[in-house]
């Protein structure tokens, strides 16, 4: 019997497999009784946020009535008024009504927005004039353009060449650094730019140099000798299997390349480009549906993220022994969705396939499968933070503190997992315990 169980796990919950591109893996946790009472024992109320509000009427009346039309047209960004009128209205948000009702705007600015936001750099877009226009708005998307120029055709008969550069994720604290190394980016042909009104007029296709200069800087640039990247003409991204791999990438003297032919007068202008193919939020959601409706499933959520998404789990089986099967705490590593897709499938048979070696292995075992741990790390395109920028790889128990600016040695532990940094670690160990 033990030989069974050993060879039904090995097949339905095989490898750590680690590779260029990431891990698709699982992970099997026992913790002692003594350590568990520490995280079953805590209770919070997590992410609670105020929605926008208005000026309560009481206050409205109270304060409006004194405020003459010129002061009123002032403050709303009404039309131009005279020199006169706004003098009037300008002595008028002196006096004492105007004051009070300033006052009361103010206070109800800050008692509905208490949520701090972090300031962003703003994002570098495609001018006006390039050929190429570049973005990475949608959901997993990372890349940002920085240059480009018109090439004289002898270097790979390339017409234009496009420079792009890879997002860094939040600054980590433990590891002080931040990382990047996935992308994912649509590429698109600016028909109004003036070489396309001009020198290219007379082409049905234009051949494109896309560098990505900042490669030789990502985490593990390692992973780019030999890498193929991945390309889409799809008008979307989600559609895994219209994915193939470029033919020429190139990574040299710390620059990675491809190239890729745009159409000008056909459905193929636009492309998208991706370390490894993006699997979307919106899919992962349809699979947590699918499992729920299957008799043989049980959906949850473990808690909630840093940025309010649930943490799903499916449960599975009704065997003795419990194996937790955790994917995505890199957010990059797109390539465990799939895995993680593709196990549930066969587990609950959600193609209508069934199989004696699923059905053994759900009376042998309880699984507990968490198909994206990381689902905000995974929205916003990042590599191995989640959105407080925190590796949740590093999350699961308390580590050394980073040395000093100085270089000297921390006397302090970093403190891991916590609410506020790592909720979803922090959970999924709260349910592991919970859990036997």
């Amino acid at each position: 019997m033990s030989k069974l169980m050993f060879t039904a796990a090995l097949l339905l919950v095989s490898s750590s497999t680690r590779g260029r591109g990431g891990t698709a893996a699982f992970q099997l946790y026992r913790r002692s009784s003594s350590t568990a009472s520490a995280f079953v024992n805590a209770r919070t109320t997590h992410h609670q946020r105020l929605s926008p509000g208005i000026i309560p009427k009481s206050t409205a009346s109270s304060t409006s009535s004194p405020l003459s039309a010129s002061l009123r047209d002032l403050l709303e960004g009404g039309s131009t008024r005279s020199s006169s009128s706004m003098t009037k209205a300008a002595d008028e948000a002196k006096s004492p009504p105007a004051q009070a009702a300033a006052a009361a705007v103010e206070n109800v600015v800050e008692t509905t927005l208490p949520i701090k936001e972090t300031p962003t750099q703003p994002v570098k877009k495609s001018t006006s004039n390039s050929i190429i226009s570049i973005s990475d708005s949608f959901d997993s998307g990372n890349g940002e353009f920085v240059s480009f120029n018109i090439a004289d055709g002898e270097e790979d008969y390339t017409d234009v060449i496009v420079h792009v550069n890879i997002k860094a994720d939040p600054f980590t604290d433990l590891e002080q650094k931040s990382h990047f190394q996935s992308f994912s980016f649509r590429s698109s042909v600016n028909f109004n730019s003036p070489a396309i009104r001009g020198i290219f007029s007379d082409k049905k296709s234009i051949k494109v140099k896309y560098v990505v200069d900042n490669a030789n800087e990502a985490s593990y640039a390692d992973a780019w000798n030999g890498a193929s990247i991945f390309v889409t003409e799809k008008s979307t991204p989600y559609d895994a299997d219209s994915w193939h791999r470029t033919s020429d990438t190139n990574y040299e003297k710390g620059v990675l390349s491809w190239t890729h032919v745009h159409d000008l007068d056909g459905e193929s202008s636009s492309a998208y480009f991706a370390y490894f193919p993006p699997y979307s939020y919106e899919r992962h959601l349809g699979l947590i549906a699918q499992c729920a409706e299957s008799e043989g499933a049980r959906v949850f959520s473990l808690g909630q993220t840093v940025s309010g998404r649930e943490i799903d789990c499916v449960k599975v089986g009704t065997g003795p022994r419990k194996c937790w099967i955790i994917h995505r705490q890199h957010p990059g590593e797109s390539m465990a969705s799939f895995y993680a897709e593709g196990l549930l499938n066969r587990l609950l048979a959600l193609d209508d396939k069934w199989d004696n070696v699923s059905e053994k292995a759900r009376e042998l075992f309880t699984f507990y499968i968490v198909p994206n741990i990381n689902p905000d790390g995974s929205a916003n395109g990042y590599l191995r933070t989640n959105a407080a920028g925190s590796n949740l790889n590093r999350e699961w128990c308390p580590s050394p503190s980073p040395p000093s600016a100085d270089g000297s040695s921390a006397s302090e532990m970093y403190e891991a997992p916590t609410l506020h940094r790592s909720p979803e670690v922090y959970y999924l160990l709260q349910h592991m315990d919970e859990s036997g």
